[in-house]
C-alpha cells in the first residue's frame, strides 16, 4: 500500500513506511505494474475508511483489495485512513491519499490537493464515488468530465424511499440544485439490490443502474473456530442460545422491538441470550441501557461494542440465530457475513435483499413488530438439531456463490469496462 499526504512537503510522491511521519509506504511497483500489465485505473472515493461507519467502508476496502489482487491499479482517495487493514503494505496493493477533511460536508481541498485529485483521475479508467450527498463528488465528478473519465455512483441505499423521507428537503433541494445532474451524468448508479435500484431511479430519471452485490471477503469470518474466544472474551455461557444482533446502536435498527421482544421469548427458551456487537453515539447507546433496564432484562442481555477479528468470527459462529429488525438497511453486510458462517438470519422487509434471503431459505422475513420478531425467534430455537444443520449448510453453500469473488471482482470490471465504451 501506499499513502499520499498532499499535506507534507512531498506533494505528489509515494513514502515509505516512517516511524517520523507516519506515513505508509507505497508501491513505485505497482505504479510499474499498470504500465506493463493490461489492467484498469480506478480511483476509488469515500470520506472515511473507518470500519465504525459501517458497511460501506467494509465494502470499499474489500473491493479494492480483491480487483488489486487481480492486477488493477487501485486509487482511493479518503480523508480518514487511520483503520486500514494491515494487509494493505507493498506493491500491488491499494493505493491510499488523503485528501479534504473529514467532515461529511467539507469541501474544502488544498491546492496540492487538487493537483493530485487532477493527476489521478486524469490517469484513472474510471472514477468511483461510494456516497451519493457527500458534496466533494460534485468537484470530483467535474474533474472527470473534465478529463474524459467516466464516473460511476454507489447509491448505497441513500435514495431509498425511507432514507428519502429523513430529511426530505434538504435532500429534495441537493438533488435539484446538483444532485440530479451528478446522477444522471454517471455511466451508471450502481445498486447493491434490485429492491434499491427500483425506489433509486426515479431520482434520477435519465440515468442508468447497474446491481451488483456488495463484494466482501467473509472467507476471514470462516477460518478456523474461534467460538472458544468469544466465550472466554465476552463471558458466555457455552450453553446459552445467543442471539446476535450486530451492527450499529441506532433507532434505525429497530433494536427497541428486540429487546421488547426478549421477554417473551424467555418464557419458552430462559437460556437466550442477546448479544449486542456494535458502537453507536452515546445517547442512542443510554438509550438502549435505559430500555434494558425499563424491560427487566439485564440478565440476559450483553452489550460488548464494536468487534472485529476473531472475536467477530467466533460471535457469528456460536450464535443460534442472527436478527437485524430495521427500519431500513441497504444491502446489510453483516446479515450476509452471518449466513456465511451458517447463522440463520431474521430480517425485516425493510432489508432491501430480503428477496434474496428468503428465495434461498437462509432468513425469515418478518413485519417490524414484537410479536413477529419474539414468534420467528422461538420458532428457530425450537427447531431440531438435525435441521439447523441443514439451515447453516444451506447458508454456507449459498454465500459462498452468492459472493464469490471472482465472480463479483468480474462483475465490477465488466460493468467499468462498459462505463469507458460509453
Amino acid at each position: 500500500m501506499c499513502v499520499t499526504s498532499v499535506r507534507s512537503n512531498a506533494c505528489l510522491s509515494t513514502v515509505r513506511l516512517d516511524s517520523m511521519s507516519g506515513h505508509f509506504g507505497g508501491s513505485v511497483a505497482a505504479l510499474q505494474r499498470a504500465d506493463t500489465i493490461d489492467c484498469m485505473r480506478v480511483v476509488h472515493f469515500l470520506r472515511s475508511l473507518s470500519l465504525l461507519n459501517g458497511g460501506p467502508p467494509r465494502s470499499v476496502i474489500d473491493l479494492a483489495t480483491a480487483l488489486a489482487e487481480r492486477g488493477h491499479h487501485i486509487d482511493v482517495l479518503t480523508s480518514y485512513i487511520d483503520e486500514l487493514p494491515p494487509s494493505w503494505r507493498g506493491a500491488g496493493t491499494p493505493c491510499v491519499h488523503r485528501i479534504g477533511r473529514e467532515s461529511l460536508w467539507s469541501v474544502y481541498c488544498s491546492r496540492e490537493e487538487r493537483a493530485l485529485i487532477r493527476k489521478l483521475i486524469g490517469q484513472a479508467s474510471v472514477l468511483h464515488l461510494h456516497e451519493c450527498w457527500d458534496p466533494l463528488n460534485l468537484y470530483l465528478a467535474r474533474v472527470a468530465r473534465a478529463s474524459g473519465v467516466p464516473y460511476v455512483v454507489s447509491s448505497r441505499g441513500s435514495l431509498d424511499d425511507w432514507c428519502m423521507r429523513q430529511k426530505r428537503l434538504k435532500k429534495w433541494l441537493y438533488l435539484r440544485i446538483a444532485g440530479t445532474r451528478l446522477l444522471n451524468g454517471a455511466a451508471f448508479v450502481h445498486a447493491t439490490a434490485s429492491g434499491e435500484a427500483q425506489q433509486s431511479e426515479r431520482w434520477y430519471p435519465s440515468g442508468r443502474t447497474e446491481v451488483i452485490p456488495n463484494l466482501i471477503n467473509v472467507s476471514r469470518l470462516r477460518s478456523g473456530d474461534h467460538r472458544s474466544l468469544a466465550y472466554t472474551e465476552f463471558g458466555i455461557d457455552p450453553t446459552a442460545e445467543v442471539l446476535l444482533f450486530m451492527g450499529r446502536i441506532d433507532p434505525i435498527k429497530g433494536i427497541d422491538f428486540l429487546l421488547d421482544s426478549m421477554p417473551i421469548i424467555r418464557r419458552t427458551h430462559p437460556r437466550a441470550l442477546l448479544v449486542i456487537a456494535g458502537n453507536g453515539t452515546m445517547t442512542s447507546v443510554a438509550r438502549v441501557r435505559r430500555s434494558i433496564d425499563r424491560l427487566g432484562i439485564g440478565d440476559c442481555v450483553r452489550m460488548i461494542g464494536f468487534v472485529r477479528g476473531h472475536y467477530k468470527a467466533g460471535l457469528l459462529q456460536c450464535a443460534s440465530a442472527f436478527v437485524l429488525p430495521s427500519s431500513h438497511e441497504n444491502f446489510g453486510n453483516a446479515i450476509f457475513e452471518a449466513a456465511a458462517c451458517g447463522v440463520h438470519c431474521i430480517v425485516t422487509r425493510q432489508v432491501e435483499t430480503w428477496r434474496e434471503l428468503w428465495a434461498a431459505k437462509v432468513a425469515t422475513i418478518v413485519q417490524q413488530d414484537t410479536f413477529e420478531i419474539s414468534t420467528a425467534v422461538s420458532h428457530q430455537l425450537s427447531l431440531p438439531a438435525d435441521e439447523r444443520v441443514s439451515q447453516s449448510t444451506r447458508a454456507k453453500q449459498w454465500t459462498e456463490n452468492f459472493l464469490n469473488p471472482e465472480m463479483l471482482a468480474q462483475r465490477y470490471v465488466t460493468a467499468y469496462e462498459s462505463a469507458r465504451k460509453r
